[in-house]
């Protein structure tokens, strides 16, 4: 630039873009297109953390972290992007001093903004006012979706109930997150293809809880994924003892599944949660009772021997009488047959009603169930002349493979059907000539506690 030229003006888009959207970019491209008709540079003018946080001690989660916004906003044709701080002198600016810092500063002509845009102390200022203080001002009308305007608060809401489908329509492009990649349990190992732990930034928006199709970036290229969104919250009780607790996405009937690949996931996720844990905690809703999906996980529950509680939630949705509870337990135990030395609890975790009993209810099953496991585990290796020492500590939820027995798997088999455990089906099929599984019957007594064979 030489002496005698001046600086180009600018088209400036105004807003805070969180997430910029399909309502933001409608702005910006107004703005772009103002800029090349006038031979201006195009702009936008934002803050760089959300003005809510100064002004109320606290912010909604961002849709995108201010990096990936600066990078959005750029991309939908912004050359200059400036980010204010929002601090107490901000806050404390009148809307036509903000006025004057666009044409004097940023040396703005025109601007553009949606017709919800506030600015200045206490947000008095309204786009109106941007003409009163002399700039010629544009109002780009709302983007409408399905006769609902295009908002970031949409947005969110959208997302949080995991509809991250809608989200995508309302974004014009996939929700993202990012984020470092953290060092888990392996489980990758064990579900057969790798796995990534993301630790995402605080303060960012996050999908329900639940399991999605998404997409992988990594500087290898993009790959096709499946990605679980949950948390493992810890507890520590007042005799130290500490428990994290692992939630599942469960399993569903085959033809309440759209994805095949996804319902894969979900499935190898549960049976890995369940291989890894020391107490099950079988959930059950209390207005559908007891599914066959829900059997379906006890038998697994049964299969990896692992101590189990049943939990019956939403009790307090249940028209009770005096003897609603005992007749619901029996219930319970009937259909699940094979596991009715269970626990069972009835909770709601809407109202917190018995939430408090769990843990303990958790702690009493698990030294029950260790108890049984080391008093069993020492009559077999009594009776076989065997030593312990090799798993010495063990307990009943770390019951190592090479103590397992194929009995609980060939027992599902046989309460559940054909279908259902593989390897049990596997097993009943190489012993079919000498064993009935219509009748229970062994070719060799055990003998009892006195050396007497029954």
């Amino acid at each position: 630039m030489t002496g005698t030229e001046q600086p180009r003006g600018r088209v400036v888009a105004l807003g805070f873009f969180d997430g910029v959207h399909r309502g933001h970019r409608a702005i910006l491209q107004k703005a772009a297109a103002l800029a090349a008709e006038k031979g201006l540079e195009c702009a936008a003018v934002t803050f760089e953390t959300h003005p809510r946080a100064y002004v109320l001690g606290r912010a909604p989660d961002l849709i995108v972290p201010f990096a990936r916004r600066y990078a959005l906003l750029q991309q939908a044709g912004a050359a200059l992007v400036v980010a204010l701080p929002f601090d107490r002198q901000m806050a404390e600016t009148t809307p036509e001093e903000f006025a004057a810092l666009l044409r004097e500063r940023y040396r703005a002509q025109a601007v553009v903004c949606g017709e919800n845009y506030r600015f200045g102390c206490r947000a008095a200022g309204t786009p109106e006012d941007l003409r009163r203080f002399g700039l010629e001002t544009y109002v780009v009308p709302p983007v409408l979706y399905r006769k609902r305007p295009v908002s970031s608060t949409w947005i969110r809401e959208c997302v949080r109930e995991g509809k991250v489908g809608l989200a995508r329509r309302l974004l014009g492009r996939p929700f993202q997150l990012e984020g470092g990649v953290t060092h888990g349990f392996q489980v990758g190992r064990k579900l057969g293809f790798p796995t990534v732990n993301v630790a995402v930034e605080p303060g960012l928006l996050l999908p329900a809880r639940g399991v999605y199709v998404t997409e992988t970036a990594l500087p290898e290229g993009v790959f096709r994924a499946v990605t679980n969104v949950g948390s493992r919250p810890t507890f520590t009780d007042a005799d130290g003892t500490r428990y994290n607790i692992i939630d599942t996405a469960g399993m569903r009937k085959k033809k309440a599944v759209e994805d095949e690949t996804l319902e894969r996931y979900s499935v190898l996720r549960s049976i890995a949660a369940i291989d890894r844990c020391d107490v099950a905690l079988l959930l059950i809703d209390a207005q559908t009772g007891v599914t066959e999906q829900d059997t379906k996980i006890a038998g697994l529950i049964l299969s990896a021997g692992k101590a189990v509680l049943v939990a019956v939630n939403k009790w307090d949705a249940v028209e009770k009488d005096t003897n609603t509870m005992e007749q619901f337990r029996k219930k319970i135990l009937s259909d699940l047959k094979f596991m009715s030395y269970a626990p069972v609890l009835f909770l709601s975790a809407l109202t917190g009603q018995r939430v408090n009993t769990v843990l303990a209810a958790v702690k009493a099953a698990y030294e029950r169930a260790h108890k049984l496991y080391l008093d069993f585990r020492h009559a077999i290796a009594t009776r076989l002349g065997d030593s312990e020492e090799h798993i010495e500590g063990t307990s009943a939820g770390g019951m190592p493979v090479r103590v397992k027995c194929l009995h609980a798997l060939i027992a599902q088999s046989l309460v559940m059907g054909p279908g259902v455990n593989p390897i049990g089906d596997m097993v009943l099929e190489r012993v079919k000539s000498e064993f009935d599984p219509t009748v229970c019957r062994c070719s060799v007594a055990w003998p009892d506690a006195d050396g007497v064979q029954e």
